[in-house]
């Protein structure tokens, strides 16, 4: 190390990104109305609206890959592409 950084600065450069990933997460579940569904990102051209919970929330169009993961965890050698 070409230099030491001050015992405060230190603990400031380790958990500065966690204080930020953290707060980011938050914001996104505030916005989300509490309800973790909102990281999924789920959309509607691959999602059957009659088998998905009813507390899920769905958006328009396509989605996102967290939808997928969502399926395979909830159901991961079940054999229809639906959720």
């Amino acid at each position: 190390m070409l230099f030491k950084l001050p015992f405060g600065t230190r603990k400031l450069v380790y958990y500065a990104p966690l204080i930020i990933i953290l707060g980011f997460t938050f914001f996104r579940f505030v916005v989300g109305g509490f309800n973790f569904s909102y990281f999924i990102v789920a959309g509607s051209d691959f999602v059957n609206q009659e088998t998905v919970h009813s507390n899920t929330i769905v958006n328009d169009g396509q989605g996102y890959d967290g939808q997928f993961f969502y399926r395979y965890a909830h159901a991961p050698l079940n054999k229809p592409l639906w959720i």
